[in-house]
């Protein structure tokens, strides 16, 4: 997959590495914050967060710097999680109403907040409308909006073709086979019907125009079509293609609509998705390199190098697109939380923090990781309750489970944190705030340090225009102590042991610097 999508990039851009240009966007890059609405804030007293909860909560966002919202999937399901829609019009009564809903945008709005929902077009519940009149046989209308095949047919992916639905309130009275990548309790969509493909335009319209939300997350991008489905460099044709005529859509019905994919492929695969319709892709190479760097203690994976070769094919696609960004992210709710990939430690939580924050690119935070929150698969466990407070104190706290990780002798409330110095929540608050007041940290570019660093060390530059700033991570636990003539001005330091006396520069421990560089 990987040689071939490889081909594929090679064959759209010929890959001319060419020093990026100043691209102006039309507004100053956002930090986004995600919410497991079920997990987050309690309105009405039933343990599961819900859309009010969230809208009082609003305040708090704002405070920490957060200016985007992504919220996973709200709509009607049968699961906790709601990856497997009922209904792609509706909000899960467990949240809330719609007029909840538009409340919420309406006072995220008021903030200068946007709102990204979650839009899962790879598959629906097994108790959608749609499969449920399918299963009825080849005469239905919303046959054709599933993938079905004869079992004796079927030669490759066997594993993925399914007999029976495994909820559904009928059986399939044919003896056909349907498609479902996830499971069999969600079945895939078919993107070659042209009616299935204008349906799912005109949910997008709907919750552009009518409800007024500012874009979406794209679960499962790179999985509209089988992928096992040949050649597979037809196959990703397909799917950028698809992507194109969604973007277009949407940019037609709401301009500047943000569209931000999960493409859990590495960089070759994920730059052709950049050239199709998608303003953002998560990165997750970069996740992984940022991860393993604060793990190993030395930049052992050019972090700088890689990441500057990255923006510079995206930036040699044809006919780029202003809004075009980098979604950055440490950790997701299909991931072990960060402080568990770390042990526990609340050191290396922060410097993972603050190499995001001072890089390139949009970033994405996960509830709670500003808290230091903990957990590992499975999934419950990496989604648990946000802790506001002591327990029993605060009638927001969600109690739709119970807590594995998250007990408070392990991860202080937010109550403690917000007013402790030295909380990772404070760290988390004050490296937001310094990208949100330097456009450099949002629409710079990166460049690599000029020079050589101890190996417990991680520099670069960022730059725009003619202002450069200089970026400095201690990665390892002990202080450097370092002669450097003209340093620069210190403009940000994540901790007091850090800093400039005359020609001796200082960091203590999994510390930041950075540094006004002379133009």
């Amino acid at each position: 997959m990987k040689a071939l999508a490889s081909l594929f990039l090679l064959s759209c851009v010929a890959c001319i590495w060419e020093p990026l240009k100043d691209t102006a966007h039309s507004e100053p890059q956002r930090v986004y914050y995600q919410v497991f609405l079920r997990s987050f804030c309690d309105s009405n007293g039933d343990g599961i967060g819900d859309v009010v909860g969230l809208s009082g909560k609003l305040d708090y966002l704002s405070d920490l710097g957060i200016n985007g919202l992504w919220l996973m999937p709200v709509h009607p399901s049968g699961s906790y999680h709601k990856y497997d829609v009922r209904d792609f019009y509706g909000i899960d009564p467990e949240y809330g109403t719609m007029e909840e809903f538009k409340t919420l945008l309406r006072e995220a709005h008021k903030r200068d907040i946007k709102v990204v929902i979650d839009l899962v077009l790879n598959h629906t519940d097994d108790e959608h409308p749609w499969f449920q009149d399918a299963l009825g046989g080849p005469e239905s209308q919303f046959r054709p909006f599933y993938l079905w095949a004869s079992p004796d047919s079927i030669t490759e992916a066997k594993h993925l073709w399914h007999d029976q639905p495994a909820d559904g309130t009928k059986v399939n009275s044919s003896k056909e086979s349907f498609y479902g990548f996830f499971w069999k309790g969600m079945p895939d969509l078919n993107y070659d019907h042209p009616p299935l493909r204008d349906s799912i335009l005109q949910i997008g319209r709907y919750w552009l125009k009518e409800v007024g939300v500012d874009g979406f997350r794209l679960d499962a991008a790179l999985l509209i079509y089988p992928y096992y489905e040949g050649p597979q460099a037809a196959y990703l044709q397909k799917t950028l293609a698809w992507w194109d005529v969604f973007h277009k859509a949407m940019e037609e019905t709401r301009p500047n609509t943000f569209l931000v994919g999960e493409v859990w492929q590495s960089d070759t695969v994920l730059l052709p998705f950049l050239s199709s319709g998608l303003d953002a892709c998560f990165h997750f190479d970069l996740s992984n390199r940022i991860i393993e760097t604060v793990l190993a203690e030395k930049d052992s994976f050019d972090l700088a190098g890689q990441l500057l070769a990255y923006r510079q094919q995206l930036a040699a696609f044809p006919e780029p697109n202003p809004e075009r960004t980098d979604a950055i992210f440490l950790s997701n709710h299909d991931q072990d939380r960060l402080r568990s990939r770390f042990d526990g430690s609340w050191e290396k939580a922060g410097l993972a923090a603050s190499i995001l924050l001072t890089l390139p690119g949009t970033p994405f935070i996960y509830y709670g990781e500003e808290l230091g929150m903990l957990g590992k698969k499975p999934d419950k466990h990496i989604r648990e309750p946000f802790p506001w407070a002591l327990p029993g104190t605060d009638p927001c706290q969600t109690a739709w489970q119970s807590l594995e990780y998250n007990m408070p002798e392990k991860t202080p409330p937010l109550s403690e944190q917000q007013f402790k110095e030295g909380s990772l929540w404070k760290h988390y608050r004050k490296l937001i705030h310094f990208r949100n007041t330097h456009p450099i940290m949002g629409q710079g570019e990166i460049s690599p340090f000029e020079g050589k660093l101890p190996a417990g060390m991680l520099g670069y530059y960022r730059v725009l225009g003619e202002k450069r700033l200089l970026v400095l991570h201690q990665l390892a636990g002990r202080r450097s102590v370092l002669t450097w003539k003209g340093a620069g001005a210190v403009l940000f330091s994540t901790h007091e042991g850090s800093g400039i006396t005359g020609d001796v520069l200082r960091m203590a421990p999994f510390s930041t610097l950075v540094l006004e560089q002379k133009s």
